[in-house]
């Protein structure tokens, strides 16, 4: 099930859909991005208990990434972060 959390006028949603993921883009660890999508496609068919445990892993790994910590330091140190890009190559 699916929430909303803002409305838009008619006419504007594709528009400000397109915002949001642009400023979700800009702001957002492309690592993190990468595994919410893969956790989502992954785990949309799959039994609740294998996924959880599965989700439970990454999340352990994400943690020790260089881009939660960067995440962690940019904010308190009240700066835009500075994430590095994912190399597809290596």
């Amino acid at each position: 099930m699916g929430y909303a959390n803002r409305l838009c006028e008619p006419g504007t949603c594709v528009t400000e859909a397109q915002d949001y993921i642009k400023t979700m883009a800009g702001t957002s660890a492309p690592m993190s991005l990468m595994m919410m999508k893969r956790q989502v496609y992954k785990h949309l068919n799959r039994e609740l208990g294998e996924s959880m445990d599965e989700s439970t892993t990454w999340m352990d790994e994400s943690l020790a990434r260089s881009d939660f910590k960067e995440g962690v330091a940019s904010f308190i140190e009240k700066r835009a972060p500075n994430f590095l890009k994912i190399d597809f190559d290596n």
